[in-house]
């Protein structure tokens, strides 16, 4: 079924529902630009435009049809990123990074994916580099470090941490290559502490703020390399 819907259009999803994504971000725009004072003022998305783009399904761009998501292509998503910016850079950008975020559905189970992105209000955010530490144990991995940069953190189901992996003795286990193998562990974002530190002149509504956790069980199933094509559904 996902074969035949990928099939009706050459840009992703079926021109129909690409086009209905275009008509909901345009819908939400005047709300958008309503709120953008609040929002900057607030320094994050406010609780309205949340259920906003909640209830448009904006955060499901990229999600797999499975998962009840739009499977839009790269041009598509970026024409209704360019609709949303227009009214809100924040609103665009937390969208945006959600969006790229919400691809790491294709790299884990069906089960797994669902348990992320199964509830309508799921958003994944994440911040740069592998700056944890992941050492294997029994099951899954023991997570802990500091990461910064989570667009949309605040308001987000879940947040992911780059990892460097080590082995239950303390080495760096390594991938095919040579080179310290990463992965990316997703966490419930209450199970991290975030930090209020996103205190900046310009994208104030985006709370791209930091977030560490310490000693973090978290299972296999919720990781993923991000690099591996093996991986990838």
């Amino acid at each position: 079924m996902r074969a035949e819907r990928m099939s009706e259009s050459s840009e992703g999803a079926p021109a129909p529902l690409a086009g209905a994504c275009l008509d909901r971000a345009h819908a939400l725009a005047p709300l958008l630009g309503e709120a953008a004072p609040e929002i900057e003022a607030a320094r994050e998305l406010t609780p309205r435009v949340l259920e906003a783009l909640h209830e448009a399904e904006l955060f499901r761009l990229t999600l797999p049809g499975e998962l009840g998501g739009a499977e839009l292509s790269p041009g598509r998503l970026a024409q209704v990123m360019e609709i949303i910016a227009s009214a809100d850079a924040s609103t665009a950008w937390c969208v945006g990074q959600a969006s790229g975020c919400a691809m790491s559905a294709a790299f884990l189970s069906p089960e797994a994916a669902l348990e992320v992105f199964g509830p309508g209000d799921a958003v994944l955010a994440w911040g740069a580099g592998a700056a944890g530490k992941a050492t294997a144990t029994e099951g899954g991995y023991r997570v802990s470090g500091a990461w910064g940069f989570a667009s949309g953190g605040k308001h987000a189901t879940w947040l992911g941490a780059h990892c460097k992996v080590f082995e239950a003795d303390g080495s760096p286990r390594l991938d095919a290559g040579g080179k310290q193998a990463s992965r990316t562990a997703l966490i419930p974002r209450p199970e991290a502490e975030l930090a209020d530190d996103w205190y900046v002149m310009g994208l104030r509504g985006t709370r791209s703020e930091g977030y560490r956790v310490n000693d973090l069980f978290v299972p296999a199933a919720l990781t993923l390399d991000r690099e591996s094509a093996r991986e990838r559904a």
